[in-house]
C-alpha cells in the first residue's frame, strides 16, 4: 500500500486507522448511552415475571447495536490487542443471547486489563464519561504512541472530535447519528481499493505437489491408511481401547458417511447462539424430563417408596393419566417458566440460553411450544396403560461399558417405561410429527432395519441402564400434533400404543430379529468408520437436511433433485476467507469451505489431522475444533502434514498475521493469492477457468469496495 501523504496530511494507512478509531469511538459512546437505558439489567430481572422478561428481551433486541466497528478496532494492532483477543470476545458475544450494551463495555474493559493495555482501560472509562477526545488521547499512550501512522490517525480523530464540540459551543456531545455525520465530514476519504490480482500474473506460493487443485475432500474416496487412526480418537480403555461412539453418531453415519464426518467428527458449526429447531427441541427434552421425573418422585413420596430404587411394580400416580393430568400440566407450566427464566436471568453459555427470544416471532414460537407440550401430555393421559415411566434421561455406558459391534457405546435415553416383569418401552422424543418418518414396515413378521435406528440401539443396550430390564419396544414420540408415536415392539412392550397406525405390533421373535438386524448394521457401520469410508453417500434427500458439509457433490433437495452447492464458487470462497479472518470459529461458513474448496483442496485425512489434538506428554489423541488446529499451525499436529496441508497452514497463518496489520480485504487478497488458485486458473486452458478467474477478480474487488463503505459508515 502507498505511503505517500494523502488528502488531509494523512498517509493512506493513517487514514484507514483514523476511520477505525472513529468507528470504535462512536460505537462505544452509543453502547454507553444504551447501557443506561437498557431494559434488561440483571438485578431487576431477578424479581421480574418470566413472560415480562422474555417480552423485554424480544423488544430490546430490535434496537441492538452492530459490533463490527468494535471488533475491527480490537483486532487491529497496534490499536487493539490483536486478532486472538478480538476473536475471543466476538465468540463470547455471539454466543450470548442475553448480551446487553453494558455487558459489551464490561467485557472490553476486562479484555483490556487481561491484555495489559492500561491505555485502553483509561480510554473506555473516558468514553463512559462522554469524553471521546480524552479517550482518543488515552489511546495514544499505549503501543500506538510508537507508530507514526497511528499517532497521526489519533491526532486527526481527536481534532475532529474537538471541532464537533467547538461547533456546538458546548462540552456535551451530539446524538450518535449527528456525531457520525460530523466525523465523516471531517475525516479524509479513504484510498480507493487496490486493484485485484491481474489475470495473467502468477499467484504467489503455488501448492507444492500439484499444478491444479485436486477434487474437494467430500468427493468419493476413503481416508488413506495413515489417517485412519485419527477417525475416532475417543477410546474406552476399560475394554481394550475400543473406539467410543454414541447411538446418535451411528444414526448420522447411517444417513451419510460424509455427514458424519462434517457433523460428528469435524464438528462444523457456527459461533452464533441460534434460536432454531434444535434449540427448541433441547428445551422440550429438558422440560419433559423434569415434568415426568417430578410426577414420579411425588408419587413415590406419597407411597413411601424410595424413587432411586426404580420399582418395576406400579406406583399410583407416577405416570401421566386422566387423574394426574392436572398436576402434570401444573408441573409443565412451572418447569417451562423455570427453564426460560434461568435462560434469560442466569445463564451465560450459549448452550444454556439458546431460546431467549430476539423477535416477536421467536416469542410467539415459545408460546406455541407451551401449547404443544400441553397437548402432548393430554395425549399421553388419554393413552395411559400399565407401563410406567421409571428412567428419565437415563445414561448408559459411562459406568459399565456397553460393547456392540466392535465399539463401546455411551448414550442417554429420553425415557424408559417399564412393565412389572421388566419389559421396557424405549421412548425417544422428537419435537415434530414422528409418524411417517419413523415408522417401520407393518406386519407381525421381522422387518428390515428401520431408517432411524437410534431407539432400537437403545433397546439393545437397555440392560446397561438396569440389568432387570429387557427390550419390549422402541418408540419415537412426536411432541407436536397429532402426537402419534411411531416404532415397533411386542404387544406387551407397546402397551396401549399397540393399536396406533404407525406402530408395528410384532411377535417377540420378530422384534428380536429386528434388533439383531440393527446389531448387524451397527457392526458393519463401526467397521466402515474405522476403515475410513467417509465419502458422501446419503440414503435419501432427508439425510442432506441440516448437513454442514461444504461443496458436497451428492447433496439433494427435499424433492430429491441435485443441488448446485455454491460453496466452491469464487464468490463464496472470497466470502469464506473474510469470515475465517474475522470469525475463525465459524467453521461451517468460513474455514471448512476454504479447506475443501479450490483454494487448498485438502483431503479428508488432512481435515482429520487438523481436528485432532495430541498431548505432548502422553501422546494421547483427542478431538478438537478445526479452527484450533489451523491456528496452532504445524507445531500442534499429531503427525507430519502432507505438503498440501503444510502449504495451507503457511498461507492461512500468513493471512492471520496480515489481518492484524492491514484491512480485511487486503488480508483476504493475501490469502487468495497465497493459495495459488489465481495463478493456476491463469495458467489453465480448461473450459470455464478464464470465466472463473474473472469472477474471482470481481469478488475481490467487491469486497474491497464494501470494506471502504463500511469504514465510511463508521
Amino acid at each position: 500500500m502507498s505511503t505517500a501523504p494523502h488528502d488531509g496530511g494523512l498517509t493512506p494507512r493513517a487514514a484507514e486507522l483514523a476511520w477505525l478509531v472513529a468507528g470504535f469511538v462512536v460505537t462505544a459512546l452509543d453502547l454507553s448511552r444504551r447501557a443506561r437505558e437498557w431494559p434488561l439489567h440483571r438485578e431487576p430481572l431477578a424479581g421480574m415475571p418470566v413472560d415480562e422478561a422474555l417480552r423485554l428481551s424480544a423488544a430490546a433486541d430490535r434496537s441492538w447495536t452492530r459490533l463490527g466497528a468494535v471488533t475491527s478496532f480490537w483486532m487491529r494492532e497496534p490499536l487493539g490487542p490483536g486478532p486472538a483477543e478480538a476473536w475471543r470476545l466476538d465468540r463470547s458475544w455471539r454466543g450470548d443471547r442475553t448480551l446487553g450494551p453494558g455487558d459489551v463495555l464490561r467485557s472490553l474493559a476486562s479484555s483490556a486489563r487481561f491484555s495489559r493495555r492500561p491505555d485502553l482501560c483509561r480510554a473506555l472509562a473516558a468514553l463512559e464519561q462522554g469524553r471521546p477526545a480524552r479517550a482518543v488521547r488515552m489511546m495514544g499512550e499505549g503501543p500506538a504512541a510508537d507508530d507514526p501512522a497511528c499517532a497521526q490517525a489519533l491526532r486527526r480523530v481527536r481534532d475532529a472530535l474537538l471541532d464537533v464540540a467547538a461547533e456546538r459551543g458546548t462540552r456535551s456531545l451530539p446524538a450518535t447519528g449527528e456525531l457520525r455525520r460530523a466525523l465523516a465530514a471531517l475525516l479524509p476519504p479513504l484510498v480507493p481499493p487496490a486493484p485485484p490480482v491481474p489475470a495473467g500474473r502468477p499467484a504467489a506460493g503455488p501448492a507444492p505437489d500439484a499444478a491444479v487443485p485436486v477434487p474437494p475432500a467430500y468427493a468419493p474416496g476413503p481416508v488413506d491408511e495413515a489417517a485412519r487412526p485419527l477417525v475416532v480418537c475417543r477410546t474406552d480403555e476399560r475394554v481394550g481401547g475400543l473406539p467410543r461412539l454414541s447411538a446418535s453418531q451411528l444414526e448420522s453415519y447411517g444417513e451419510c458417511p460424509g455427514k458424519w464426518l462434517a457433523l460428528r467428527r469435524l464438528s462444523l458449526g457456527r459461533v452464533d447462539a441460534t434460536f432454531d429447531g434444535a434449540a427448541v427441541g433441547s428445551l422440550v427434552h429438558r422440560v419433559l424430563e423434569r415434568v415426568h421425573r417430578r410426577l414420579y418422585e411425588e408419587a413415590c413420596a406419597a407411597a413411601g417408596v424410595d424413587p432411586d430404587e426404580r420399582p418395576l411394580t406400579p406406583v399410583r400416580g407416577s405416570a401421566v393419566a386422566p387423574d394426574t393430568l392436572g398436576r402434570a400440566l401444573e408441573l409443565l407450566d412451572e418447569e417451562l417458566a423455570g427453564d426460560l427464566g434461568d435462560q434469560v436471568r442466569t445463564y451465560r453459555r450459549a448452550a444454556q440460553q439458546s431460546v431467549v427470544p430476539h423477535s416477536a416471532e421467536e416469542l410467539a414460537r415459545l408460546s406455541a411450544v407451551a401449547d404443544e407440550l400441553a397437548g402432548f401430555l393430554s395425549w399421553e393421559a388419554a393413552h395411559g396403560d400399565g407401563l410406567q415411566p421409571r428412567w428419565f434421561e437415563a445414561a448408559f455406558g459411562r459406568e459399565c461399558p456397553q460393547v456392540l459391534g466392535g465399539a463401546s457405546f455411551v448414550g442417554t435415553v429420553d425415557r424408559i417405561d417399564v412393565a412389572p416383569d421388566g419389559l421396557a418401552r424405549i421412548v425417544d422424543y422428537k419435537h415434530r410429527s414422528a409418524a411417517e418418518e419413523y415408522c417401520t414396515a407393518s406386519g407381525p413378521v421381522a422387518a428390515p432395519a428401520p431408517r432411524h435406528a437410534q431407539a432400537y440401539l437403545y433397546a439393545l443396550m437397555v440392560d446397561g441402564v438396569d440389568p432387570r430390564l429387557r427390550p419390549g419396544s422402541a418408540l419415537y414420540e412426536g411432541t407436536v400434533a397429532p402426537w402419534e408415536p411411531a416404532g415397533a415392539g411386542t404387544a406387551e412392550g407397546l402397551g396401549s400404543t399397540v393399536m396406533l397406525p404407525f406402530v408395528n405390533d410384532m411377535q417377540p421373535d420378530a422384534f428380536s430379529a429386528v434388533l439383531h438386524t440393527v446389531a448387524d448394521d451397527v457392526a458393519a457401520s463401526v467397521g466402515s468408520i474405522l476403515a475410513g469410508r467417509l465419502a458422501p453417500a446419503p440414503v435419501d434427500a432427508r439425510a442432506c437436511a441440516f448437513c454442514p458439509a461444504p461443496g458436497c457433490p451428492r447433496r439433494r433437495s427435499p424433492e430429491g433433485a441435485p443441488v448446485d452447492d455454491a460453496a466452491l464458487s469464487p464468490e463464496f470462497q472470497v466470502s469464506a476467507a473474510a469470515t475465517f479472518l474475522s470469525q475463525p470459529g465459524d467453521t461451517a461458513r468460513g474455514l471448512a469451505p476454504l479447506l475443501v474448496g479450490p483454494l487448498f483442496s485438502l483431503s479428508a485425512g488432512d481435515l482429520l489431522l487438523l481436528a485432532t489434538g495430541c498431548d505432548p506428554q502422553t501422546g494421547r489423541l483427542s478431538h478438537r475444533r478445526l479452527d484450533r488446529g489451523v491456528l496452532a499451525g504445524e507445531a500442534g499436529l499429531a503427525a507430519p502434514p502432507s505438503s498440501r496441508l503444510a502449504h495451507a497452514l503457511a498461507v492461512l497463518g500468513g493471512a492471520v498475521s496480515a489481518a492484524a496489520t492491514m484491512p480485511l480485504d487486503a488480508a483476504v487478497r493475501t490469502l487468495v493469492e497465497g493459495s495459488g488458485w489465481p495463478g493456476r486458473l491463469a495458467a489453465s486452458h480448461a473450459p470455464g477457468d478464464a470465466a472463473t478467474l474473472a469472477r474471482l477478480t470481481a469478488a475481490l474487488s467487491r469486497l474491497s469496495c464494501s470494506e471502504v463503505r463500511a469504514r465510511r459508515a463508521l
